[in-house]
């Protein structure tokens, strides 16, 4: 389902549509979308140089910081192939969500309250990520 979106961001060659009901903020390293629906609920977009980072690297560096993997596949994102890593943290009650798309060098990053996680991928598709 699309929303009616607001004029796109541009961060690090990525073209970013998002719905009006976010807002954003932005700097070198990272693009961070909060939802006004829903303010305890963050979306991140990163730049990671993803060539030199295996999908299984990055589920061993969470099993070490003792988080629960729930999901760890290939997906196909807004047409390209990537792959989606969704894991919890019970300590603190976070569940996040990570799609790495290799072709763009980035990574999507949600984080939210366990009890709102079948909100994330609403979320994330709702928003558009080009490539400028």
């Amino acid at each position: 389902m699309k929303h009616e979106t607001t004029n796109p961001v541009i961060w690090n060659e990525i073209i970013v549509s998002f719905p009006k009901t976010m807002v954003y903020r932005k700097d070198a390293s990272l693009i961070q979308f909060i939802s006004w629906k829903h303010p305890n609920e963050f979306i991140y977009l990163r730049k990671m140089n993803l060539n030199q980072i295996e999908r299984a690297n990055i589920v061993e560096f969470l099993e070490k910081k003792k988080l629960l993997i729930i999901e760890d596949e290939e997906i196909v994102f807004q047409g390209m192939k990537s792959y989606f890593i969704s894991y919890k943290d019970d300590t603190d009650n976070t569940y996040n969500e990570l799609i790495c798309m290799p072709l763009k060098d980035a990574c999507i990053h949600y984080e939210g309250e366990n009890s709102n996680s079948q909100n994330s991928r609403q979320l994330i598709e709702s928003m558009d990520f080009e490539m400028q």
